[in-house]
């Protein structure tokens, strides 16, 4: 794997051309998003992507100015009080019980990563996590989802994401075959993390590569 994270905060938004990924399966499938319509959904949760993947590292006194001059110059359509939502959703994340073990010192951010998952995909898929974090005995996958109503349970996740959590688990784990590879969804409405059992997420992989759309 590789970290492909941009030098700049205030850095023009990256354009990303479509590829074979974990993120990609089940791409037909309705999407859950923020109960918004897809179209507005996708991009408020790419604004929330944005916060969390900027303000991790930066003084808990400067996120909020700094989450407004992001949404300002990356998402100028978004009125006020949908800015306002999205960096208090942001915010109460960081500010959660599991946010020093998610963003501490060990973590990595949009984690850029090529994956061999024969089952899925004969050639290497490319992927990007959200947040990784890697420790001597433990590696953890985390992926962001801003769904406004979050699953209950593992078991009622949608089997696209547990798709996806379970191809970059099942790379990772041949990667770092003597640490403990663990994956987790963050859900932001929550906000709330939940851990996915690795049974549930090598069942999810199975189940798509017999049933691949």
């Amino acid at each position: 794997w590789s970290s492909d994270v941009c030098s700049s905060d205030l850095a023009p938004r990256e354009e990303r051309a479509k590829r074979v990924s974990p993120s990609r399966l089940f791409e037909h499938a309705e999407d859950g998003g923020a109960g918004l319509g897809r179209e507005l959904a996708m991009t408020r949760g790419s604004a929330v992507h944005l916060l969390l993947e900027k303000l991790a590292d930066r003084p808990a006194a400067e996120r909020e100015a700094l989450a407004g001059r992001l949404l300002a110059r990356d998402f100028p359509e978004f009125p006020a009080v949908t800015a306002d939502s999205i960096v208090a959703e942001a915010l109460a994340v960081f500010d959660a019980p599991f946010a020093g073990d998610v963003f501490g010192n060990d973590s990595l951010a949009e984690a850029g990563m090529a994956l061999d998952v024969p089952m899925i995909a004969l050639d290497r898929m490319l992927g990007r996590i959200d947040r990784l974090v890697i420790g001597p005995e433990r590696v953890l996958v985390v992926d962001f989802k801003t769904d406004a109503r979050p699953s209950a349970s593992p078991e009622e996740t949608p089997a696209k994401y547990l798709a996806q959590l379970g191809c970059y688990r099942a790379a990772l784990a041949a990667l770092y075959p003597d640490r403990a590879v663990e994956a987790a969804i963050i859900w932001t409405a929550g906000p709330v993390l939940m851990m996915l059992d690795r049974e549930i997420l090598v069942r999810s992989v199975a189940n798509y590569a017999k049933h691949d759309p």
